[in-house]
């Protein structure tokens, strides 16, 4: 079956929730009023683990992305998703130099502008190994980002990013989250945005499929007690729980 087609079908699962469309909408403009606005976290975006030896094998991990990559939720960066990854990777024979690159409340449409600035990768290291992380896609669903839309922005930002980064980079997607189970959202709202965020979890996958990228699912079910007190961003456990798991898929790669 075709990725055009599985999308078409996929749009068969929004017929129960046409009855209740007006409360949908009604409830989406409510929590965007009323939802909690945490900061990003502070501190330096980039670090290196382990921080006191000098492995043999290095790897610089650029994590692109959007609120989670900005550590909404926490207020130390070095509690974040890319640190977390970073130290769950790092190892007496690895080496791994992160940087964040994110800006909360951002779309793919918009992340290229905010990268632009930080195009090289630092100089003063030999990498072995490069990796390009993206995690985007939860403002995207909220946002209704057509699925073509969707899939040549990301296109567009992986062939921007990787012609600044070194030959050979690995390409990895962190999953969209499943948003139906974010505290914040009530139902059906849950339903309707957690159905958007599977549609363009599925596009991340298929072009993955196709461009030789790599998916990184998340392994498991999303708890409450994860969750900052905004009800829609992780905590410092989720973040670390969320980090292992990345770290999982990518040790493959490496």
């Amino acid at each position: 079956m075709t990725s055009r087609l599985t999308l078409l079908l996929s749009y068969l699962l929004y017929l129960p929730l046409l009855p209740v469309l007006p409360w949908i909408i009604y409830q989406g403009k409510t929590v965007k009023r009323n939802t909690l606005r945490l900061p990003e976290a502070s501190g330096i975006r980039s670090g290196t683990e382990p921080k006191l030896q000098q492995p043999a094998h290095s790897l610089l991990l650029r994590h692109i992305g959007e609120s989670t990559v900005a550590g909404v939720g926490i207020s130390s960066i070095s509690n974040g998703l890319t640190a977390c990854i970073a130290r769950a990777l790092a190892s007496e024979q690895l080496a791994v130099q992160w940087q964040a690159i994110a800006q909360s409340g951002i779309r793919a449409a918009q992340l290229k502008d905010i990268i632009a600035e930080e195009d090289k990768a630092p100089e003063q290291a030999p990498y072995q190994k490069a990796l390009l992380l993206i995690t985007l896609g939860v403002n995207d669903t909220t946002g209704l980002t057509a699925a073509h839309q969707w899939r040549r922005q990301l296109r567009r930002i992986i062939q921007h990013e990787t012609a600044h980064l070194p030959a050979g980079t690995q390409v990895v997607f962190t999953q969209v989250p499943p948003m139906q189970d974010f505290p914040a959202l009530p139902a059906p709202l849950n339903r309707f945005l957690g159905l958007r965020a599977w549609q363009l979890d599925k596009q991340i996958r298929h072009l993955c499929s196709k461009q030789g990228w790599h998916h990184a699912a998340i392994s498991l079910p999303l708890q409450p007690q994860w969750m900052a007190e905004d009800g829609y961003h992780p905590n410092a456990e989720g973040y670390a729980r969320w980090g292992e798991g990345v770290a999982d898929s990518i040790r493959t790669l490496l």
